[in-house]
């Protein structure tokens, strides 16, 4: 099952101060791409019910079809597209093999529907997290953290641990977030007079390298996040003309 009820779609602003935040583009955007506002509703619970669509069989069907080789080779090869020319009594009589790889193709279909930026982004979330160097995608196709992750983390993710999901903030770990996630970025980064820095061991190693840690400002962030959506305010009712303010 997915804690769906956690994860509410922010606004459009929020949504495109998010996409820009993380980028690694250094180029500047068109305001249609940059300003680009959430493809799903905001304030929806967009992973909310995901779970009666992934059922155990279905999770199963899955898991059985991706940790074989030989499956995979075969849906690639299986001519699907001659069902759809057949009449109903033809297709009663597909072979029982064949059902089941029809039955598998529609699990992939799916897996890519929900995944898809018009259900919950899931897709782009893990494109942007690989861009970034926090995900890796191994050999079998299996998706995991890459090794230093930690550092690479954006600092709006750093925001929010300390103000909603963190140990301080959520002693009773409420938002479900992974303990060992959670453990991981609160030893590697520490908050000092409103600056995020990375963590050192020892007075040594820090006195060593203290001119070559990132240091992240906290009145900075916020700075460039409301100049950003005062940007994004002022495109949109430029956009939308007068009748956004009911004239």
């Amino acid at each position: 099952a997915t804690h769906g009820h956690l994860f509410q779609e922010p606004s459009h602003a929020e949504f495109a101060w998010q996409q820009r935040h993380r980028s690694t583009l250094t180029s500047p955007l068109p305001k249609e791409v940059m300003f680009a506002g959430n493809p799903r509703t905001p304030g929806s619970l967009s992973f909310e019910n995901i779970c009666f669509e992934l059922n155990t069989s279905r999770m199963s069907r899955l898991r059985d079809t991706w940790g074989s080789p030989a499956k995979q080779q075969k849906m690639q090869e299986f001519p699907l597209l001659q069902y759809k020319q057949t009449n109903s009594s033809q297709q009663n009589n597909i072979a029982a093999e064949d059902k089941c790889m029809i039955e598998s193709w529609n699990d992939e279909w799916i897996v890519t529907h929900l995944a898809s930026d018009a259900m919950t982004g899931l897709r782009h979330e893990l494109d942007v997290l690989h861009s970034l160097g926090i995900l890796s995608i191994t050999a079998n196709g299996k998706v995991v953290l890459s090794e230093g992750w930690e550092k690479r983390t954006p600092q709006m993710i750093l925001q929010e641990m300390k103000h909603a999901w963190g140990a301080m903030a959520d002693a009773h770990n409420l938002f479900c977030i992974h303990d060992g996630m959670r453990k991981a970025l609160e030893s590697t980064w520490e908050n000092v007079d409103g600056s995020w820095q990375l963590a050192l061991p020892s007075k040594k190693e820090k006195d060593m390298i203290d001119d070559e840690k990132p240091v992240l400002d906290e009145d900075e962030y916020q700075l460039r996040k409301q100049i950003f959506i005062e940007n994004y305010n002022n495109w949109v009712s430029e956009k939308n003309g007068m009748g956004d303010f009911g004239v």
